[in-house]
């Protein structure tokens, strides 16, 4: 369980906002929603907040930043499911990974030189 908390995602912010942005992203805060709460409403916001502020610094996410930074006085966690949900995010973000090193094989790192250059317009 400690491994699993302190257990750390790396993240780009570019990425990680587009991902939350999109109905992929909605359907996950959803999702996640389920499993880490609060007894106020809007937990999808509040996971967003949350995931934003534990990423901001350091672009990488925990599940113990993520419960410091929820923000409410108190947060609820169905261990169980979060620890499956945690496990099958990790194994997205390795999938990703494997994806991004065949795009920048195919493309020679010019696929994330046009993300960049759109990022500064």
């Amino acid at each position: 369980l400690q491994k699993i908390l302190n257990d750390k995602i790396a993240t780009e912010p570019r990425s990680l906002n587009l991902v939350l942005a999109s109905p992929a992203g909605d359907a996950l805060l959803g999702e996640l929603s389920r499993y880490i709460y609060s007894s106020e409403r809007d937990d999808k916001a509040k996971l967003r907040s949350s995931i934003e502020s534990s990423t901001a610094d350091d672009q990488q996410l925990s599940l113990l930043e993520l419960l410091q930074n929820y923000p409410t006085e108190e947060v609820y966690i169905n261990v169980r499911r979060a620890i499956t949900t945690y496990q099958q995010i990790a194994s997205i973000q390795t999938q990703v990974e494997n994806v991004d090193g065949v795009v920048e094989g195919v493309f020679g790192g010019g696929l994330n030189q046009i993300l960049r250059e759109i990022d500064h317009r």
